[in-house]
């Protein structure tokens, strides 16, 4: 039975408006156990930011899905286009710890010189103190390479046979990837109708409207989901996706959830009820539902991982807002210099048209004045965020 039937008639305003009323422990122990479970492509990408243990755990609990998990084609060609840049992201970020932690040790050790100079130190006894920095530093590094995942070991030059985690996650993904259509008229319709909700801002996608060829891909993931949801009858679907971008989730005080239009699609179109989870909350989930063993460091490992998504999320959206404030002061002071222009160049006998260019331009100055405060008032908010999670981070 679809869960559109269990419902009732749809007059009510929860039935009109799925969208604005989160699933309560029921509904998403119903999602978690029962559900069409779809990754994303960051949710995907995450098996490479995970150390091993957590690794580990997290591809187990999306092993026992089995036939209930699914991988949208799009999800799994944007995975390996970006799977090398997430390798070579992790290596540099190892080697600019390595560069700040030699520095670090080299001014440890000029300070010791320095001060075994003044002391009159003999050179046994600097460099059995300096040793003990060489120790440290071999200590740290040892311990890094056994506790932080092998990814950073990965060459993302080499070939893929050659890398371990992708071959865990073809594994756990065998069987279970999305077909894309080969259909030339098809492939049309689909970036017709991209087009179409890209210029009206219809969700997923067009906060990637600037990516070129590649802004697409939000949306073919979600029309690839429409599709596997229609197909796979009785069966609710929960995607899986640390995604922060506005087109993809509302937030609504401490709650995060998928945009309403989203639930309303997929209703619509499909029949079936939608949920969108990051990868927290689903390690969680599946401890709680599905018996995975999950640890409480891969949870906060992931709560970590999301908060560095949160942070990127924020970091666009301050931009933008710093944008949309710059053309709301340009717009502010073209609407003052003509006004001053007419009170200058006002006849001494004010006819109704100068009146209603006077009183036009006024009211523009009013407008912009409102939505330049508006943007600057957004604008230091999200530097709040920013500091906060900067701070957290």
């Amino acid at each position: 039975m679809s869960d559109a039937a269990t419902e009732g008639p749809r007059t009510g305003v929860r039935s009109l408006f799925p969208g604005y009323y989160p699933p309560d422990s029921d509904e998403l122990k119903r999602f978690v156990t029962e559900g069409l479970v779809v990754l994303d492509t960051n949710a995907l990408l995450d098996i490479y930011r995970f150390t091993d243990d957590a690794r580990s755990e997290y591809v187990q609990a999306l092993s026992l899905l089995d036939d209930r998990l699914w991988v949208p084609h799009r999800t799994a060609h944007e995975f390996l286009d970006r799977r090398t840049t997430v390798i070579r992201s992790r290596s540099a970020e190892r080697a600019e710890f390595n560069e700040a932690l030699n520095g670090a040790l080299a001014e440890a050790t000029d300070a010791i010189l320095h001060y075994a100079k003044r002391r009159g130190l003999s050179p046994g006894d600097v460099q059995s103190i300096t040793a003990l920095i060489d120790d440290a530093q071999q200590n740290i590094q040892e311990t890094l390479d056994e506790v932080v995942d092998c990814g950073t070991a990965i060459d993302p030059d080499c070939h893929p046979d050659s890398d371990p985690i992708l071959k865990q996650i073809e594994e756990v993904a065998d069987g279970k990837i999305g077909k894309q259509s080969s259909d030339p008229k098809q492939l049309a319709a689909l970036e017709k109708t991209w087009q179409t909700r890209l210029a009206a801002k219809i969700p997923p996608g067009y906060e990637d409207a600037k990516k070129g060829d590649r802004s697409i891909g939000d949306y073919l993931v979600w029309h690839q989901t429409l599709e596997e949801a229609k197909r796979r009858r009785g069966m609710r679907v929960l995607m899986i996706s640390n995604e922060q971008k506005p087109d993809w989730v509302r937030r609504d005080g401490s709650h995060i959830g998928p945009r309403p239009e989203l639930v309303k699609e997929m209703r619509d179109y499909a029949d079936r009820a939608f949920h969108l989870i990051d990868v927290r909350t689903f390690l969680k989930l599946a401890n709680e539902y599905l018996s995975a063993r999950i640890s409480e460091s891969t949870v906060d490992e992931a709560s970590r991982l999301g908060d560095n998504s949160k942070l990127e999320a924020a970091k666009r959206q301050l931009e933008q807002l710093d944008r949309q404030i710059q053309m709301a002061g340009m717009e502010l002071e073209r609407a003052h210099a003509q006004y001053f222009d007419l009170s200058n160049n006002a006849p001494s006998v004010k006819s109704a048209s100068f009146r209603r260019e006077r009183d036009q331009l006024a009211t523009e100055i009013r407008y912009a004045t409102h939505r330049h405060e508006e943007l600057q008032v957004e604008l230091d908010h999200h530097r709040r965020i920013v500091d906060v999670l900067t701070r957290g981070a």
